[in-house]
């Protein structure tokens, strides 16, 4: 997993490069996947550090195909460094009952320095000096730090909404069911412990607030509306389009009657941001369809050939 603020810079690097010629080195391109020409034999990229302001990498114990962000309460708009964000990732394991709801703290994330030029003051340097900038360069170490919530299936997609104060992510599972986590305990696990390393923690206790089973097949369209909360859209890879509505005590009501249009998988749903019952979809049958939820208003929809 790759963290980077800034544009993404990449050199295409030929490894059948002969170095007893000394051609004219070429000008770096940026590489477009799907634009750009595909990559010749023993040809790799290679990340220019100087497009971005902050890049580092972290790992999750196992492969996750989704995450999302988690929006937290540090401020809008935030410059300062080091900087700091939480995510939820969800797993892929090659046993069903391993796979796991990853919530992270990315922490103590500092922007990418520019190499010293003068590396002979670098000679000498005391012990003690040498001590001291080593315990500086480790004071600027990222750190990562993650809630472990067990989970039954494969993980397809994740997508995250605060309700109030309240932080719940909705997962896609390859079970064929949607449900609906709070991340609140995990969160505050994370937040509550002084342990600057890297380190993770179980959260055995934890179960889903609501659960749904009424898709016929498993999908990957996830979509929280921005202006009504609580309301949630889900849509399969048989066509099908559900669309939830919060109830009271922490529950969902989910209307029975799928939304129906497309004829084939639903690949993502999109909420408006400025009128509250416009919802967008897409499909492999190459058709968006935006239309508002009651089924009397016929949607209007958009073709590609390609």
């Amino acid at each position: 997993m790759s963290m980077s603020d800034g544009a993404g810079d990449v050199e295409m690097r030929d490894g059948n490069e002969n170095e007893e010629h000394t051609e004219e080195q070429k000008p770096k391109k940026v590489y477009i996947p799907g634009v750009s020409r595909p990559l010749k034999d023993n040809e790799e990229l290679e990340y220019d550090p100087e497009a971005y302001r902050l890049f580092h990498t972290f790992e999750t114990e196992l492969p996750c195909l989704s995450f999302d962000v988690i929006k937290d309460e540090l401020g809008e708009n935030r410059e300062n460094y080091p900087a700091t964000c939480y995510l939820v990732g969800g797993t892929q394991a090659e046993k069903r009952k391993d796979n796991q709801l990853v919530i992270m703290r990315l922490s103590n994330m500092n922007p990418i320095e520019k190499e010293k030029e003068d590396e002979d003051s670098e000679e000498g340097q005391s012990s003690d000096e040498e001590e001291a900038e080593e315990e500086r360069e480790k004071a600027k170490l990222p750190v990562m730090q993650a809630a472990i919530i067990p989970h039954y299936g494969d993980v397809n997609r994740v997508k995250c909404q605060n309700i109030g104060p309240t932080p719940v992510c909705a997962v896609w599972n390859e079970q064929g069911k949607v449900q609906i986590w709070n991340l609140s305990n995990s969160l505050a696990k994370i937040n509550a412990s002084e342990e600057r390393n890297m380190f993770s923690t179980k959260m055995t206790d934890e179960k889903a607030l609501y659960s749904f089973n009424g898709h016929s097949t498993s999908g990957y369209a996830l979509g929280w509306s921005p202006l009504k909360e609580g309301a949630l859209a889900s849509g399969d890879s048989y066509k099908n389009i559900f669309l939830w509505q919060m109830g009271e005590g922490g529950t969902w009501v989910v209307d029975q009657r799928a939304l129906k249009g497309h004829e084939s998988s639903v690949e993502d749903l999109q909420w408006s941001v400025t009128e509250e019952p416009l919802l967008a979809s897409c499909s492999t049958d190459r058709e968006y369809i935006m239309g508002t939820r009651p089924k009397r208003l016929n949607p209007k929809r958009l073709t590609r050939n390609d």
